[in-house]
């Protein structure tokens, strides 16, 4: 983010107390999330239209945070197969760290048949990348509300950071998060960085084309695209039966970084 960061410095700011103490509750545990895939080259100038109408989240002084995830599936890969085959009512499992503030999350996403995503997390005194008994217990409540699966189905398979910068809207309820930097590594030690692009996310409580970031990007020409970075990651790093409906997302990818060696396994 250090392209951004004369950028990135002129925004209002707002403290993650004051951010969890608002009114309309910007966490948004409990929402529709739309993204948009686009060249890095692109995010100064898209930061540069958004200051009137976002406030930057900051932690200690520090605007940009890196996070830290390690990724669980079942052996043969049953939530990426899911989102794959669009299967409705479907799940990611992570550990994630905080890594500036050293907080550690174990976290489950559910997305609904209905396009929203509802996430449910423990918190962790180290990251981990072992199921605890609490982790378990809490998880499977989730889980046994829309599926027969048991925590005990799963296992890591992908390690996935990034940097990121969160805004906050100064008027709606909705928050915009942009990630640079992805860097994807399996259990064999294998890496792909998808350097040359930004992705971003929009999260509100139900879909508004009124916010001023959707507005903003479809003049810009940035418009919404499924994305998944787990399934990405798992479509470049592991060797799946099924990757059909992501190739023409991996084909976008590599025409919008200039056909740089983002893809380039180290």
């Amino acid at each position: 983010m250090n392209e951004c960061a004369p950028i990135i410095n002129r925004f209002q700011t707002i403290s993650l107390e004051s951010l969890d103490s608002l009114k309309n509750d910007v966490k948004l545990m409990d929402r529709h999330d739309t993204k948009y895939v686009m060249p890095r080259n692109k995010l100064a100038n898209l930061l540069e239209l958004l200051l009137t109408d976002y406030q930057l989240l900051t932690v200690e002084n520090k605007k940009v945070f890196t996070y830290k995830n390690l990724y669980f599936d079942t052996p043969d890969f049953t939530f990426y197969h899911q989102h794959h085959n669009q299967k409705c009512n479907r799940y990611k499992m992570r550990a994630r760290q905080y890594v500036e503030s050293a907080l550690n999350f174990w976290e489950v996403k559910f997305k609904s048949n209905k396009g929203k995503t509802i996430k449910k997390r423990v918190k962790q005194k180290e990251f981990t990348t072992e199921i605890t008994q609490e982790i378990n217990d809490k998880t499977q409540v989730f889980l046994n509300k829309t599926s027969s699966m048991t925590i005990d189905d799963v296992e890591p398979k992908l390690w996935i950071t990034f940097t990121r910068l969160t805004l906050a809207s100064l008027e709606r309820k909705e928050r915009l998060t942009f990630d640079v930097d992805i860097t994807y590594t399996n259990i064999k030690d294998e890496q792909i960085c998808l350097s040359d692009i930004a992705i971003a996310e929009l999260k509100q409580p139900s879909l508004s084309l009124r916010s001023p970031f959707a507005q903003i990007s479809k003049k810009e020409r940035i418009y919404p695209r499924k994305f998944s970075k787990y399934c990405t990651g798992v479509s470049l790093l592991h060797d799946v039966t099924k990757k059909g409906r992501f190739k023409r997302r991996l084909m976008y990818l590599d025409k919008i970084s200039g056909g740089h060696t983002c893809f380039s396994k180290t």
